[in-house]
């Protein structure tokens, strides 16, 4: 990882990587396991993934062995070595892995690579988060989450007329209706969405509902799994880190955003949660 010391990608004024996270990732030489999923930065499908354990040992703590896939004649006390074992879903389809496998093969694991691909992604996402912290969105405010060190970009919308933790969820509940595929919605841009749960988010969950101003961090536990709705926006295209004349599609996610903003306002004062 001695290359990430002197790599940087800074068009348009967006400086990545940052000094912390460089030292983050080298530091991960020192960590006990480490998971990798590639599906999104890897651009693999879902199912791939892996865990890494510096002591071979603790592959046990994960082991699966179920009697139906264990090898005939396998003596007792033996290691086995079917596939799936050390797998926490004790099987993966096989197309995945050669997924990870072939693009890999096609796109190196460097600075020049699949390096150079997620340095792009990762400009488009601060891109991005620059441009929303930066938009008008009066009648609405924008919630920002932290400036990401990936290519995910989290936040959610607010409006004077919502008093309740109930209100503003239904608000960005509504705006992820509108921006995601379904059978009444074939949007130009797509969302995806979350909920912030006690206990895993138990204090991270404070300075947004500070800014909120419609609940109590006691409030929102109380809440349970209704949480805290949080919009996600995953930028997978390495060039909406170029700049003009190419489309620019982060000006019109912006107003696609208004919109669906909008629209949920609309419906949620038709019919207010109860």
């Amino acid at each position: 990882m001695s290359y990430l010391r002197n790599f940087s990608y800074s068009p348009l004024g967006v400086d990545w990587p940052s000094d912390e996270w460089v030292r983050s990732i080298v530091a991960l030489a020192d960590a006990d396991s480490i998971t990798i999923d590639p599906h999104k930065l890897g651009y693999i499908p879902y199912p791939a993934g892996a865990i890494l354990l510096k002591d071979r040992r603790a592959r046990e703590l994960v082991a699966v062995d179920p009697p139906y896939l264990a090898p005939a004649g396998q003596a007792e006390g033996t290691e086995q070595e079917y596939l799936g074992r050390f797998i926490f879903e004790g099987s993966k389809p096989g197309a995945a892995a050669a997924a990870v496998w072939l693009s890999h093969k096609v796109l190196p694991l460097d600075e020049s690579g699949y390096g150079y691909l997620i340095g792009r992604t990762v400009v488009g996402a601060r891109r991005l988060y620059q441009a929303l912290a930066r938009h008008g969105f009066a009648p609405f405010r924008i919630i920002l989450l932290p400036e990401p060190d990936i290519n995910i970009v989290c936040y959610l919308l607010h409006h004077p007329l919502l008093d309740s933790l109930d209100a503003v969820n239904a608000l960005n509940e509504g705006v992820y209706q509108v921006m995601s595929v379904s059978a009444e919605a074939d949007p130009e841009y797509i969302i995806t969405r979350t909920r912030f749960q006690t206990p895993m988010y138990d204090r991270a969950v404070d300075p947004l509902l500070e800014q909120l101003g419609v609940a109590t961090p006691a409030e929102w536990a109380a809440a349970g799994k209704e949480g805290l709705v949080v919009l996600r926006s995953t930028v997978m295209d390495p060039f909406l880190a170029d700049p003009p004349p190419g489309p620019d599609h982060i000006s019109g996610f912006l107003d696609a955003l208004v919109d669906a903003g909008e629209a949920s306002l609309a419906r949620l004062i038709s019919s207010p949660p109860v």
